[in-house]
């Protein structure tokens, strides 16, 4: 949601945006707030946007239900 934000702010430039996302095992406090079992697979993402200096302009972490975590990737092949 901050993503959008960062964008229509004329004095920010981001440049980029970087993500990974893990698949972890629930501990008792990610299990209690996620409504899990502990152990179960949770998705934690992580998220930096910086600006052209480098500079960090928003870092996040989420955790998410196993079961609601989708990968999708898209690979185009340059034409010959």
């Amino acid at each position: 949601m901050v993503i959008p934000l960062l964008g229509r702010l004329p004095e920010l430039r981001v440049k980029k945006m970087a993500q990974s996302v893990r698949i972890l095992a629930a501990d008792l406090t990610v299990a209690r707030l996620l409504d899990l079992p502990v152990g179960a697979p949770v998705g934690e993402v992580r998220r930096v946007i910086t600006d052209r200096d480098g500079r960090i302009l928003y870092l996040g972490t989420g955790q998410y239900r196993g079961d609601l975590v989708v990968f999708n990737t898209t690979l185009e092949v340059p034409p010959d």
